[in-house]
């Protein structure tokens, strides 16, 4: 977490991810969030952050600095004993500093990632980030994609949205699950299971469409 956050900004982040997760981004407002997390005054988050937005680019950043370095350092693991071009060990760099998430004490950041999945409507999430909070994501996807090169373009781009989307709504799912008080399986176990699901769609051999089956059907008859 952020060191240089002020216990009152921190108190207000958290405050924040726990409504959003529960509730959705746009059901909560600034109010909502500054009296919640006890502030006497109702514009002690403009005051913090300035407006909603700058809040949840806050919110992402206090835990995107972790989830960014704990997968700089598995990639860096996965240099070092030569499986930079594994797709399994790569997809392990991509899921565990996320599904780890899901064991940090009084934290909601994956019920509240969901939500704002759900609102970016196919938009990413971390666009308006630094980019440095978001270099290890984009160094371990740019790499799963170079596992995928024989594979025709728009199949390669499909299945690495698909690979995002299975990945935030299998961790999402867990947490709201959790939530309801329901029987679950442990985190390693959803970890290893989504790792093996994701790895073996990504690599599966590419379905020729109705089309493309006519066509070459009727040229087989020529």
């Amino acid at each position: 977490m952020n060191t240089q956050l002020s216990a009152t900004s921190i108190q207000l982040l958290q405050t924040a991810e726990r409504l959003f997760a529960q509730e959705g981004i746009d059901a909560v407002s600034t109010r909502r969030i500054a009296q919640e997390a006890n502030q006497r005054n109702v514009s002690a988050l403009q005051y913090h952050f300035g407006s909603k937005d700058n809040l949840i680019d806050a919110l992402l950043a206090m835990r995107l600095e972790t989830i960014n370095q704990r997968r700089q350092d598995l990639l860096q693991q996965l240099q070092n004993k030569q499986q930079g071009a594994d797709l399994h060990a790569l997809l392990e760099a991509l899921v565990l500093p996320l599904v780890e998430q899901l064991d940090v004490p009084n934290s909601h950041f994956i019920g509240c990632l969901y939500q704002l999945y759900l609102r970016a409507r196919g938009e990413r999430v971390y666009s308006t980030l630094p980019p440095e909070l978001t270099a290890a994501l984009e160094t371990v996807t740019t790499a799963i994609e170079r596992c995928l090169i024989e594979l025709p373009l728009k199949v390669r781009i499909a299945r690495l949205r698909l690979m995002g989307s299975q990945l935030i709504h299998s961790v999402g799912d867990w947490y709201y699950q959790r939530e309801r008080g329901e029987a679950l399986a442990p985190i390693a176990e959803l970890a290893a299971t989504l790792i093996d699901f994701m790895a073996g769609g990504l690599a599966a051999p590419v379905s020729l469409s109705s089309n493309a089956k006519k066509r070459t059907a009727r040229g087989t008859r020529t």
